[in-house]
């Protein structure tokens, strides 16, 4: 396959996308971090009628959110000042899983499976073989390196020598090392992929300040399609090299499939972003709120309020015994972060 013909992806051509927004702003001294000021969504009135518990409960969940005035204290801006955005996020999933779980009751109507994905910047859903940090002598050599592999590393990359260790599981073991490839990685459980989202949030490695805002993917799957084998929906055998996929209750989109499909027939996806209420805030550069700490620059308060808000999100996700290390419990990972855990924090010459 020819992957440089793909470059100019475009996710629409693969995606059906809707997007929910769930709107900060940074917290002033009796809410310091981060404030909700609401949720806002776009899209769902082209849903079908299996979805509108979404849209339902995005209504709800704005119910609960008065107009906020910069100049009043937090207590009075909002009807319940306990919102979070873990907990909203809560809501819109079990929103979304009751809607599905109704209308898959129904013989007359499509099932679908729901599974998730978290990413720490606003990224389109696209596979890593397309990504500009791999240049097109990778795409045109793709094959060749995993024949190569294949040759020098047999136990790595075909492990289980009583079967067909199967293409797709030599893609899974490059991307378990970070190699791009033509799968993106999903999970079943929506907390796993909160972790994903939320840990350890900089903004680094991201260009647009308008992509620095974490985001929450659910993919509708089509029961049709997730029981496809070598299909765009796709599970691989647990296996000792790479534990990851059972840890992270993983799955992948596989892109090698969708390439070829014609026509090609889309995903569903909800995104739920987390990005600052300009509407609340209104003129940026004059907002004494947003101002609070003279001389950073606009990207640097952006990075600070959703740095905020992952770090909530990743302590109450620790409260449910979700913790982002329990991800990765391969040999090398385990001794990174043991590592990690005891290097010092000052620098030592």
């Amino acid at each position: 396959m020819d992957y440089n013909t793909y470059k100019d992806y475009d996710e629409n051509s693969y995606f059906s996308n809707f997007e929910i927004q769930l709107k900060l702003i940074p917290g002033n001294q009796d809410n310091k971090g981060y404030q909700m000021t609401g949720v806002s969504f776009s899209g769902f009135d082209s849903f079908q009628d299996r979805n509108m518990t979404v849209k339902n409960i995005c209504e709800q969940i704005q119910s609960n959110f008065k107009p906020v005035h910069l100049d009043r204290p937090v207590l009075e801006n909002t009807s319940r000042s306990s919102w979070s955005v873990f907990y909203t996020m809560k809501e819109l999933l079990d929103g979304v899983k009751n809607g599905v779980t109704v209308s898959n009751k129904n013989p007359a109507s499509t099932k679908y499976a729901l599974y998730y994905r978290g990413q720490n910047a606003s990224w389109p859903t696209k596979p890593g073989i397309l990504r500009s940090k791999f240049n097109d002598s990778y795409r045109d050599n793709f094959k060749n390196i995993i024949r190569e592999l294949s040759y020098r590393f047999p136990d790595k990359m075909a492990p289980d020598m009583g079967r067909d260790f199967d293409e797709l599981n030599q893609f899974a073991m490059l991307q378990h090392y970070g190699l791009g490839t033509p799968l993106v990685d999903i999970t079943a459980n929506p907390y796993k992929a909160m972790l994903f989202m939320s840990h350890n949030y900089t903004g680094s490695g991201v260009e647009e300040d308008q992509q620095l805002s974490p985001v929450l993917d659910v993919f509708f799957i089509p029961e049709e399609i997730k029981n496809v084998r070598s299909g765009i929906f796709a599970e691989v055998a647990k296996n000792a090299s790479n534990p990851r996929i059972d840890a992270q209750e993983g799955a992948f989109l596989n892109f090698n499939s969708w390439f070829a499909q014609t026509p090609k027939k889309k995903i569903c996806k909800i995104r739920m972003k987390i990005c600052i209420d300009e509407d609340v805030l209104g003129d940026l550069d004059n907002n004494q709120l947003y101002q609070e700490d003279e001389g950073s620059t606009h990207r640097d308060k952006l990075i600070t309020l959703y740095s905020d808000a992952c770090d909530d999100i990743t302590q109450k996700l620790s409260s449910f015994c979700y913790d982002y290390n329990d991800l990765f419990p391969d040999f090398e990972q385990t001794l990174q972060h043991l590592a990690e855990s005891y290097r010092e924090r000052t620098v030592v010459s």
